[in-house]
């Protein structure tokens, strides 16, 4: 039964990483027409310019928690469990469920995203909390799996 759960989790556990993997690509190939921006008399980076940046932090982040994941986290390795709950509980909560998206009138990005066009707020709202419940219901459910489990001697052996 457990080993059914931790199966289970991992998908649950996934498909918000997918998400973020996916929201990042329209942050990637944004580009910002004015690079630059007059502050009195000093010229510096756009705040705008850091949406690009953002979207390869978030598909790095991504990509590093599908990785641990599918790999060791799959193994039933406690490190795994402790870095994949960091990862959710640190960025994959405060990404979804408290929306810590920018202004979407700010950035022309936003603005151009067809999801939020064709979408209301109680569709953006429902994905919030979906992935947000999908990934702590992956975590809760694989954790009896990961507490009882005996540490790896050195010849990896249970």
């Amino acid at each position: 039964m457990i080993k059914t759960l931790h199966r289970v989790s991992i998908p649950l556990v996934g498909i918000p990483l997918v998400a973020t993997a996916w929201s990042s690509i329209q942050m990637i190939l944004f580009v910002q027409r004015e690079p630059l921006e007059y502050v009195g008399t000093q010229l510096r980076f756009s705040y705008a310019n850091l949406v690009h940046e953002a979207g390869f932090a978030r598909l790095s982040l991504a990509v590093i928690g599908l990785l641990v994941l599918l790999i060791p986290y799959r193994k039933v390795e406690r490190w795994a469990f402790i870095a994949i709950g960091i990862l959710i509980i640190c960025y994959e909560i405060p990404v979804f469920f408290f929306f810590s998206v920018p202004n979407i009138g700010y950035w022309s990005i936003f603005r151009s995203v067809p999801e939020i066009h064709t979408s209301s707020f109680e569709t953006i709202n429902f994905y919030r909390y979906l992935f947000t419940i999908l990934a702590l219901a992956g975590l809760v459910m694989a954790a009896p799996l990961f507490i009882r489990k005996q540490g790896h001697s050195a010849t990896g052996g249970a």
